[in-house]
């Protein structure tokens, strides 16, 4: 794409004001450039940003949307209405939103954790839950949620003190029960693609005694070639998804862990992942950035 110039630049969208830049963001502004791709960061929720402007609107830290699922789902259908070029697309974003996309996805063939999904505004005894489904431990979480908030581990024994949070966070949001995973502790795999084909990938760990890998809980990530029959499950995975919606990705990251050499989906991330470019070697970088300006520069 190097010779080819972008007459419009490109937004990056995050959150905050101003803008928050992410390590991977900041790493891809000047191959990009060199690509004749110019971006400029811009907040979702910043109604005087005329999105249509914009060669394309890449959405990548849009960290609190999770809290404002209404003004997102707004900000969302003002893009459509503007028919403002949206990557990851619209319909992909709107699908991967709800956790549900697991339950569908397990119905197919995909291995997921069992899960007890329960409806905003269901009632439901957290005790009960564990004690039918035979699980000394589980991991209670929003079906709409990120970076770890309103999750915790219940044990059946401190269930009964939980219940009155449970009971709250279900007046608030789908509720997914998930039994615990000890292998989390093994490490979690993220598996990233560009426009439907592997990148690279990051072995995530938690803090000891912990179970969140999240780097602002404590977690840790390192760039780690995986072995070919987890990228092989990976990529079926995200296939499947695609199928599902149509669309190839512009970016996609698989989350999960392996036990037995089986990939157990966790999460897969279509709209805001961080892309851990600062984690792995400079091809990386490279490789995303030739996915973005391919996007822009043969529109």
């Amino acid at each position: 794409m190097r010779g080819q110039v972008s007459t419009k630049p490109i937004a990056f969208v995050t959150y905050q004001s101003p803008p928050y830049l992410g390590d991977s963001e900041a790493l891809l502004a000047e191959p990009l450039k060199e690509r004749g791709v110019a971006v400029e960061l811009a907040s979702w929720d910043d109604k005087q940003v005329p999105w249509e402007r914009y060669a394309a609107v890449i959405v990548r830290s849009v960290w609190d949307y999770h809290q404002r699922v209404g003004d997102f789902n707004k900000w969302l259908k003002r893009l459509e209405d503007t028919q403002a070029r949206v990557f990851n697309p619209l319909p992909v974003l709107r699908w991967n939103m709800d956790k549900v996309y697991l339950e569908q996805l397990q119905k197919l063939g995909v291995a997921v954790l069992p899960t007890e999904w329960l409806p905003r505004g269901a009632f439901a005894s957290l005790e009960k839950t564990l004690a039918r489904m035979e699980w000394p431990q589980a991991i209670v979480k929003p079906t709409i949620g990120a970076g770890g908030d309103d999750t915790w581990l219940v044990t059946l024994e401190d269930a009964e003190k939980d219940q009155a949070r449970f009971e709250d966070l279900l007046t608030r949001s789908g509720v997914m029960v998930q039994t615990f995973a000890p292998q989390i502790v093994q490490g979690e795999w993220s598996l990233f693609y560009f426009n439907g084909v592997y990148s690279h990938a990051v072995l995530k760990f938690p803090p000891p005694g912990q179970f969140f890998v999240h780097e602002h809980r404590g977690g840790s990530a390192h760039g780690v070639q995986p072995p070919a029959a987890i990228i092989r499950q990976a990529s079926a995975i995200l296939r499947l998804a695609c199928q599902l919606n149509r669309a190839v990705p512009l970016y996609a990251r698989v989350d999960g862990f392996v036990t037995a050499g089986q990939l157990v989906l966790m999460e897969l991330e279509l709209i805001e992942p961080s892309l851990y470019l600062e984690c792995v070697d400079d091809y990386a970088i490279e490789r995303a950035a030739d996915a973005i300006a391919s996007v822009v520069l043969t529109s």
